[in-house]
């Protein structure tokens, strides 16, 4: 018979293909409920071992690292070697031992704990070994840290490195600003003190030094923030200024900086290199102490200039309600001396500074960084006019300008 005219003899099904194929099928899933159970277990396994490891967390005082991967890993170790001296006894959920797993849990998280008094007695003595007994402070509770060095003092604070008292771990490390006695008589000084805290607060900005907490403790008025490792900006500026792109970036940050506070309603009043750390190659702008809002008028009257003179605008300078503005121009003489390695207006009498600010205008930094994008130096010099009206509407406006001049910026 023809093929194509009805069924051949290989077209016809054979029994024992379908009883392969079935049993093929029924293996496969025998297996994948099988992985399903063991996978099944295992989980309930590490839930139990975490819950051992959580309560030994309840028992003793240090606790076990690593969050709950820590605990889970304690709750296993612990549940192994419990069993292993005490036996299995009591309850137990998927083959581990419930009490104990607790007791052997609780004997690592002890073993930790002991380790962690041991290291913190061992800095602790280090510590006090190099400490300058001159200083009052060092080594001193201030709330839960311990002053450890002095990193700077001024005439109204003192900032310390502090390390969590209760492990003493220099990867904890963080900056407390501790005022000075005389200063705490200052009723304008701790108007303005007050004033850093509430605006720290409200600040949270990658190129700016963050607030972690504030208190008093037996007189001593302090704020605890971020350490920031690196020098101020002032240590990297160069005599003949920095490369062109990493200037930019440097202005840039500070600007991005600038411009988070002022969408705040917040005036900083003080930018200079001083007053701006440095984190690797990024920046954080640091003390607000001078800083206000941009409504308010109740922390200094007209008439009174605060800030430094070799970055003053003219109209803080003259004593006028300080604005926004002020800060672009501050950013501007900061900027100057990135590109350039000097201070738009230099002189030994402060006097005779803060006269040029008001009347004399500067030197292009394109004639002293010859190599310096005309787009740039035009931007940097609209930041130093003398009037607010002169200057970029807003630091944002001058950011975007500056991003501009380096997105067509073609290195020599």
């Amino acid at each position: 018979m023809d093929s194509s005219q009805g069924f051949s003899l290989e077209q016809i099904p054979k029994p024992w293909d379908q009883v392969v194929k079935w049993t093929l099928v029924g293996l496969v899933l025998i297996v994948f409920f099988k992985l399903i159970g063991h996978i099944l277990k295992f989980s309930v396994m590490l839930a139990v071992a975490a819950a051992i490891g959580a309560a030994a967390n309840q028992i003793v005082p240090r606790k076990i690292p690593y969050g709950w991967a820590g605990a889970t890993c304690a709750g296993l170790l612990g549940a192994f070697l419990g069993s292993l001296i005490l036996g299995d006894w009591g309850p137990s959920i998927q083959g581990i031992a419930l009490v104990p797993g607790i007791l052997g849990a609780s004997a690592i998280a002890g073993g930790i704990h002991y380790k962690a008094v041991y290291d913190r007695g061992k800095m602790l003595e280090q510590l006090q070994a190099k400490a300058d007994t001159s200083d009052p402070l060092l080594l001193k509770l201030v709330g839960d840290w311990r002053l450890v060095e002095m990193l700077g003092k001024g005439a109204n604070a003192r900032v310390y490195k502090a390390l969590p008292n209760r492990s003493l771990d220099p990867a904890e490390a963080v900056a407390i600003k501790v005022l000075n006695p005389d200063s705490i008589e200052d009723e304008e000084f701790m108007v303005r003190y007050q004033r850093e805290i509430e605006i720290s607060k409200n600040l949270d900005n990658p190129y700016i030094v963050k607030l972690l907490g504030s208190g008093e403790q037996e007189g001593l008025h302090y704020i605890t923030m971020e350490l920031v490792k690196g020098d101020t900006l002032r240590s990297k500026i160069t005599e003949d200024g920095l490369p062109i792109i990493e200037a930019a970036s440097l202005m840039t940050q500070l600007m991005i900086a600038v411009e988070h506070a002022h969408s705040h309603n917040i005036i900083h009043r003080d930018i200079k290199p001083d007053n701006i750390l440095m984190d690797g190659n990024k920046i954080k702008v640091s003390d607000f102490g001078l800083g206000r809002g941009v409504d308010d008028v109740s922390l200094t009257k007209t008439g009174t200039a605060l800030g430094t003179p070799a970055y003053m605008a003219p109209e803080q300078i003259e004593g006028a309600d300080v604005s926004p503005s002020c800060d672009q121009y501050a950013v501007g003489v900061v900027a100057y001396e990135l590109f350039t390695g000097e201070k738009p207006f230099n002189d030994r009498e402060p006097m005779r500074v803060l006269y040029k600010h008001l009347h004399e205008p500067p030197a292009s930094p394109k004639e002293l960084r010859p190599d310096m994008p005309e787009s740039l130096a035009e931007i940097v010099l609209r930041m130093l006019e003398k009037t607010e009206e002169e200057r970029f509407p807003t630091i944002k406006d001058a950011l975007e300008e500056t991003k501009k001049a380096m997105a067509n910026y073609k290195p020599a």
